[in-house]
């Protein structure tokens, strides 16, 4: 693919004029609302085992956001063989049953709602020195600098600062388990997280570690770090 500038210059045209097209359908729909009442009598069930079983009524055939009308046949047909599969299943239940975005249009008409006041987080320095002091840069919220009696580190934080779309929608978080084989209901229902520095480490399921809470497993990158003399 690398070198299909050169040998193709119009197939490698084409193809990028498809991915744009692709990424700006993506974004539309990602933005979107989905109506009140998308698909009547489509509902979430509260049931055990695969994700996909909670979001089985997707999958009747009756359940369609078109028309009875026989020129919407087409178009039934083609949403219910899409809804079977697999390798797209998460769009139709992210459109259909999790949390929507406004879309900009729709944000310029309405007036805009007083934002939801962040709430704290709390930050583990793993570092056996104290913290003597920091800053946070007032250009870039997530960069900061932390002063220990060792070193000056400038710190990215900024996976930190970013909520992931699972913790405020469960939808999200059943999509992120719709692959995954049914657990053992032997074993506690916990998610764990684990950092890029444990992914080494294996631990027994349910097992809790002694002296520790819960974390996310995200991680802080070290920008710059700086020596002090003496």
């Amino acid at each position: 693919m690398s070198e299909l500038p050169v040998a193709s210059p119009l197939i490698h045209s084409g193809l990028r004029r498809l991915t744009n097209w692709q990424d700006n359908l993506k974004k539309e729909l990602d933005c979107r609302q989905t109506p009140s009442e998308y698909i009547p009598g489509c509902f979430i069930e509260n049931t055990s085992g695969p994700a996909i079983q909670k979001y089985r009524q997707l999958l009747e055939p009756h359940n369609t956001p078109f028309s009875d009308k026989s020129s919407a046949c087409p178009a039934r047909n083609l949403w219910t063989y899409l809804v079977h599969q697999e390798s797209v299943q998460d769009i139709f239940i992210r459109a259909v049953f999790g949390k929507r975005r406004w879309s900009g249009v729709i944000e310029d008409i309405l007036p805009h709602p007083e934002p939801a006041a962040i709430e704290p987080v709390r930050i583990i320095h793993k570092d056996q020195d104290s913290i003597a002091a920091f800053c946070l840069n007032q250009v870039n919220g997530g960069l900061i600098a932390v002063a220990t009696p060792k070193e000056l580190q400038e710190m990215d934080i900024s996976l930190l600062l970013e909520l992931p779309a699972w913790l405020e929608d469960e939808c999200e978080l059943d999509i992120l388990n719709l692959n995954k084989e049914v657990p053992d209901p032997s074993i506690p229902p916990f998610l764990v997280i684990h950092g890029s520095n444990e992914k080494g480490k294996e631990t027994q399921p349910g097992s809790p570690q002694p002296g520790t809470t819960s974390q996310t497993g995200r991680g802080a990158n070290v920008v710059l770090k700086h020596k002090i003399d003496g």
